[in-house]
């Protein structure tokens, strides 16, 4: 077995948070040269931390409404899923190594005895799920602000 040799450089990286809320997508990366010490690198926000002096810091829309706002616009839809065997191996041995209870069985009357079919010649499990869905677009964020929701962008 071949040993790695040590990297050079490492990288030290931190998320960025004003009054102790993080900002979405705002990390720090800084790179170090591990023989001299010195500083090879530095990656930061954008915008210069100035910026959120002038924007309030205090959200107009509480929690619960934001809560609120996005189920109100969620729908919960019951499907089949199915999993190839080699996704079902790794998910079984995620469960093994964090000792998680098996997965739930519905009651018979479903598909037999539980809501698994197994095809073994193929390796695919089927299984129902519940998947959200939002008829109206997907919500990405609620704006604390106003409470109106942010859409994902129409993929074409």
């Amino acid at each position: 077995m071949l040993e790695e040799e040590p990297q050079e450089n490492a990288v030290f990286s931190f998320a960025a948070h004003v009054d102790d809320v993080p900002i979405y997508m705002g990390n720090l990366a800084v790179g170090v040269n591990r023989a001299s010490g010195q500083i090879i690198s530095y990656m930061g926000l954008e915008d210069h931390p100035s910026v959120f002096i002038s924007v309030p810091r205090q959200p107009a829309v509480s929690f619960q409404k934001a809560l609120e706002r996005y189920a109100a616009e969620l729908e919960i839809r019951l499907e089949w899923f199915y999993q190839y065997k080699g996704e079902r191996d790794a998910e079984n041995q995620a469960e093994t190594a964090d000792n998680s209870p098996a997965p739930h069985k519905q009651p018979s009357g479903v598909c037999g005895e539980t809501s698994e079919i197994h095809h073994r010649d193929k390796g695919i499990r089927y299984t129902l799920i519940y998947r959200p869905h939002f008829p109206n677009g997907e919500i990405r964020f609620i704006d604390a602000m106003t409470g109106e929701p942010i859409r994902e962008r129409n993929k074409r």
